[in-house]
């Protein structure tokens, strides 16, 4: 008997190979965002650089020339504040796309060994097909119960993170809001 027909190690190559192909195809879409996101950053920070240093009159004394600089770093921690969520939030979409693409992967690939099993138990020899495939389909269910459970914790530890991350992010934003606005009211 054959364990695996030529059709069926075709089938799983062809479904590796789409899978490997699906998560390269997420992970370059989320580097040229990234690659955008920096071009913009750079584009942005350099056409502002200019325009303050046009706008620089060293002749005019007074608070407004002395609070320039200060302006200048309240706008920095600003965009920084918006660039990092703009990874983030890249990062997020990617990891999600990759993760479905992932998942459908683990779901197929659980789903083939049950089909095969059931399969070889219909051409085994006669009075062994039943033990060996309760056994063989136990171990695979056992199998696939812990790494569903893995996965679970995984994706669990994952979302914890980004919620974290979004937290960390907003707090600082605000904080810088608020601080901005404070020195604005002392000016």
């Amino acid at each position: 008997m054959n364990a695996f027909s030529c059709e069926e190690l075709m089938q799983c190559y062809r479904s590796n190979v789409f899978t490997s192909f699906s998560l390269a195809i997420e992970a370059f879409e989320g580097v040229q965002k990234l690659a955008g996101l920096n071009l913009h950053a750079g584009r942005s920070v350099l056409s502002e650089g200019t325009a303050r240093l046009q706008d620089i009159n060293p002749d005019a004394a007074g608070a407004g020339w002395l609070a320039s600089p200060l302006r200048l770093a309240e706008s920095a921690v600003a965009k920084t504040l918006s660039y990092q969520q703009h990874v983030h939030d890249i990062v997020v979409t990617t990891h999600s796309a990759s993760a479905k693409i992932i998942d459908v992967y683990c779901d197929q690939f659980s789903r083939d060994p049950l089909a095969r099993i059931g399969n070889w138990a219909k051409h085994a020899p006669a009075g062994s097909e039943t033990p060996a495939a309760v056994t063989m389909k136990s171990a695979l269910s056992t199998a696939s119960g812990t790494a569903e459970t893995v996965r679970k914790s995984v994706q669990s530890v994952v979302e914890v993170a980004q919620a974290n991350v979004s937290a960390m992010l907003t707090g600082a934003s605000e904080n810088a809001a608020s601080q901005s606005n404070e020195r604005a009211r002392k000016t």
